[in-house]
């Protein structure tokens, strides 16, 4: 029995209670309390907890901002971001139509980096052209070397510096003008893995 004054007596003891039910009502809040540092399983919806923001180390990687998605679960998103921006793709391709070409064109989720065009011309008025689109929406259509007014041959070029992120689709196409002259695109991107 305790001791007057001891523990028991200061938490409140019920009349007539065994120590070893007081052993077991410590026990059982003893476990509450362990419950809450356990790990949460992966990737769980729940936000009960502190352990639930949190995560676990084997959260997937997210970069979307949603209602259940975990502390560890973003770093990971944005470790993994960072690492593939480090890792350069490149795709070529050369074409003597007037019929667009695809020079890229992936189902992913990366950034698209730069994009360099060489147009050798061998005829007046000729011209290279370029199409980006970018998760379905096309930015536009782009000239390179028109209107040249001579007969020479020629080359002319560019090159473009990108940070666009796709987040389902990246599609670079080319072509000439008139078909005429040749025209090689080098288009530059990282996917993410």
């Amino acid at each position: 029995m305790d001791k007057p004054g001891g523990i028991l007596a200061r938490v409140g003891t019920p009349a007539g209670a065994s120590v070893a039910v007081d052993i077991a009502g410590v026990k059982t809040v003893v476990d509450v309390i362990d419950g809450f540092h356990d790990v949460p399983g992966a990737d769980v919806a729940t936000n009960a907890q502190m352990r639930d923001a949190l995560g676990n180390k084997a959260d997937v990687g997210a970069d979307v901002v949603a209602a259940t998605t975990s502390l560890m679960a973003y770093i990971k998103g944005q470790t993994q971001e960072r690492a593939q921006r480090n890792v350069a793709k490149f795709a070529l391709g050369s074409v003597a139509s007037a019929t667009p070409a695809d020079v890229i064109n992936i189902s992913d989720k990366g950034v698209f980096t730069g994009l360099n065009q060489n147009f050798a011309v061998s005829a007046a008025d000729n011209g290279g052209y370029f199409v980006i689109t970018i998760d379905g929406t096309s930015i536009g259509s782009i000239i390179v070397g028109a209107s040249m007014s001579n007969t020479n041959s020629m080359a002319v070029g560019i090159s473009l510096a990108f940070t666009h992120r796709f987040d389902t689709s990246l599609r670079v196409q080319h072509y000439t003008d008139g078909g005429a002259g040749t025209l090689k695109t080098m288009a530059s991107y990282t996917i993410d893995a």
